[in-house]
């Protein structure tokens, strides 16, 4: 589930810009940048990466038909470029190279340098055959954008713990006159702040549709006790940030959508389910259709899988890791788990000699809020547009049964307006992947988006966005 993932580059057809948008994520993230972008997480941050922060943004050429889009994807910084190529940056001989993939620069393909004056940032990049590209960065118009959202925590920690907190974010405006539709970002996992979800707004932005962009409840500078909460509490959030975007004048109030990938699938629904009437279209992207255990258990099998496990060993594996939850919260109880359940675990192999998991009872606050959440009532209520796309080789979504799920869901329902698509050698992320390893191994060695996955972001919004 992560997902900092930097996406955004812009091309030119017939007037319409297209700019290819985390997680990542979180980030950070994948951080995903246009004026005020954030870089990865301190520990994580590299010299190159120091060096390059003053120029992230959006270039493109003076005619506008030409277009690149300079950030970063987890710990690396790179180039985004309209066709769907992402490229690393190094500095080699104090000299800014483009490598020939995320983290690999056995094979330059040219080089960057930059030039700025009073009005303006101008990129250029020399190609190996000595030719050049000058591009000017793109300056989007931003504001500081607070509302309030309610919480409805089931678990208060504190007699004075706050029933309503002060969310931060960022409303940025696409250029001309509004007012315009809008898309508002849920957050994936983790501590997101805003900048996990700039790159894919830049995308949305340059195609005429304006995009709020938050800090994380807890994260930033928005309120909150903890960046982990209930599901619930991050679907009230996307709820008054939709109430605040209906009374702004840029914005068109019957055309506001939601955008939520991984994490973000169960929560948009949520939302929708709960102000059915305000939100008119919705992009899922590597959405659930089961709850955050199940896919959890869905990710420790392909990890098992990965690492050659029987899949008979993988199967025990999991029943006695559904019933670790299950001890901790509460469902069955503590005594039977070390009396019964323990002792027999001990007895195999992958306990007590391979260590293919732990024996420890215990989760996280995410897991206390939210382990057997069930998707599917808030998904009856869900009559908007849907956009829903998978990548194939997810190893933290089962993409194949997901999209199954949340068609048949649909069909219950009489939501005839879905369009739905798996990408083929696509990971979580959306990009391209050979090999469909987990995305910290393969993530130096990946080169682009999965074909079509940009442009069908693009249409479908502006499609789904007109009067």
């Amino acid at each position: 589930m992560i997902l900092y993932y930097l996406q955004a580059m812009i091309s030119k057809r017939p007037s319409v810009y297209t700019l290819p948008g985390k997680k990542c994520i979180a980030i950070l993230l994948l951080s995903f940048f246009l004026n005020s972008f954030c870089a990865a997480q301190p520990e994580q941050e590299n010299p190159v990466t120091r060096k390059l922060m003053p120029y992230f943004g959006l270039y493109e050429t003076t005619d506008h038909t030409n277009g690149l889009m300079l950030g970063m994807m987890e710990q690396y910084p790179v180039l985004f470029f309209p066709d769907g190529r992402i490229r690393g940056l190094f500095d080699t001989l104090n000299q800014v190279v483009i490598g020939n993939a995320i983290g690999k620069k056995d094979s330059i393909e040219g080089t960057l340098q930059w030039k700025k004056n009073k009005k303006e940032m101008q990129l250029i990049l020399t190609k190996n055959d000595g030719s050049e590209l000058i591009f000017t960065r793109v300056e989007l118009k931003e504001k500081e954008l607070s509302f309030t959202a309610k919480k409805e925590d089931f678990i208060e920690r504190q007699k004075d713990y706050k029933k309503n907190l002060r969310l931060s974010g960022s409303l940025i405006l696409p250029r001309g006159e509004g007012p315009f539709p809008a898309v508002v970002f849920a957050h994936g996992s983790g501590q997101e702040t805003r900048d996990a979800s700039r790159g894919l707004a830049s995308l949305f932005v340059n195609n005429g549709i304006a995009c709020l962009i938050f800090d994380k409840r807890g994260v930033g500078r928005s309120e909150g006790e903890h960046w982990a909460a209930s599901f619930s509490d991050y679907a009230n959030d996307l709820v008054a940030a939709v109430q605040v975007l209906k009374t702004l004048p840029e914005i068109k109030k019957e055309k506001i959508g939601l955008y939520g990938h991984s994490q973000g699938g169960w929560v948009v629904p949520l939302a929708i389910s709960k102000s059915p009437g305000d939100i008119s279209f919705a992009i899922l992207s590597a959405a659930n259709c089961v709850s955050p255990l199940d896919q959890h258990m869905y990710n420790g099998r392909r990890a098992l899988t990965w690492r050659g496990v029987d899949s008979a060993v993988i199967k025990e594996v999991e029943e006695f890791r559904r019933n670790k939850y299950a001890a901790s919260l509460g469902r069955i109880t503590k005594e039977k788990f070390d009396t019964e359940i323990l002792p027999a675990a001990r007895q195999k192999d992958w306990l007590s000699k391979h260590k293919l998991t732990n024996e420890e009872l215990g989760v996280d606050q995410f897991f206390e809020y939210n382990c057997y959440y069930d998707p599917l009532p808030a998904l009856e209520k869900v009559k908007c547009p849907v956009l829903l796309i998978y990548g194939e080789k997810d190893n933290f979504t089962d993409s194949k049964l997901n999209y199954t799920l949340m068609l048949e869901e649909f069909q219950k329902n009489g939501n005839s307006k879905v369009t739905a698509k798996i990408f083929p050698d696509a990971n979580h992320a959306m990009l391209f992947t050979s090999r469909g390893w987990f995305f910290n191994r393969e993530m130096p060695a990946l080169k682009k988006f999965a074909d079509g996955y940009l442009d069908l972001l693009v249409s479908w919004v502006k499609e789904n966005s007109k009067n």
